[in-house]
């Protein structure tokens, strides 16, 4: 025989705290409401898969957005649209495509900035219109963390790739 474990949201537990359901109802609410939201998500936090997949619900423009970074392809995939990381960018203080966070390691995507032909993964040129996204510089909550470099831009999943190494 298994010891019973009590229930602490059951009816008969909170009358037996002497706790009406009128202060309870709010509580009972909002636990419920989070767990419906972990067992949908699978995680509150940011969560980074075995295959190089960054799964996380950034609040962006008082909406969450799950951004998805696939490191092999080179791509972003943030509120069902999918971004090339290469390319022209601009950098904006409102209404971006996605947020980036400048770091000096442990980045998910190394960037080069060029002045012609970005057209590899992590090689950006920067224009000041017509870009093919737009960044916004944060220093909390991003949905992709960039490192500047001089040489060998792109991710280290992407570079296997291109190696055959898949």
């Amino acid at each position: 025989m298994q010891p019973r474990i009590p229930n602490l949201l059951s009816a008969q537990s909170l009358r037996r705290q002497n706790q009406s359901w009128k202060a309870a109802g709010p509580f009972v609410a909002a636990l419920l409401l989070l767990a419906a939201f972990v067992q949908a998500k699978g995680s509150i936090n940011a969560v980074k898969a075995s295959n190089g997949t960054i799964h996380g619900w950034p609040e962006q423009n008082h909406r969450l957005l799950k951004a998805e970074f696939d490191a092999k392809r080179c791509t972003l995939e943030i509120d069902g649209r999918t971004i090339n990381l290469f390319g022209t960018y601009q950098v904006v203080d409102s209404f971006p495509d996605f947020k980036v966070k400048l770091v000096n390691s442990f980045a998910d995507l190394k960037a080069q900035r060029v002045t012609s032909f970005p057209d590899q993964c992590g090689k950006w040129q920067e224009v000041q219109s017509f870009p093919d996204f737009k960044i916004q510089i944060v220093s909390s909550f991003p949905d992709l963390t960039v490192e500047y470099v001089d040489s060998f831009p792109g991710t280290r999943a992407a570079l296997r790739c291109s190696q055959g190494n898949c």
